[in-house]
């Protein structure tokens, strides 16, 4: 906690991140959000694409869109085996 105060860095679990995203999203915190865009999109695994498509998807433009799209058409086999594929828009 400490660490995010005085360095302005904190640490973030991957699987929390789509939270996070529409968290910041609702608030409209537009630097955290582009930062989060940022290390989903260079964090990207096949559970957190999932969880983006079924939890994130109004936010799922620009950026964060793009990659999302790229890492399913490379990496749909592996998609497909999350347990949020069955969600999938």
């Amino acid at each position: 906690f400490l660490g995010c105060i005085y360095g302005s860095v904190a640490g973030v679990k991957l699987e929390v991140l789509p939270e996070l995203l529409r968290l910041v999203h609702r608030w409209d915190v537009q630097g955290l959000q582009a930062t989060l865009a940022e290390v989903c999109s260079a964090k990207m695994t096949p559970e957190l694409c999932s969880a983006l498509i079924v939890g994130c998807d109004v936010l799922l433009v620009g950026e964060l869109g793009d990659c999302v799209n790229r890492y399913v058409r490379k990496n749909f086999a592996e998609c497909v085996k999350t347990e949020g594929f069955c969600s999938w828009p």
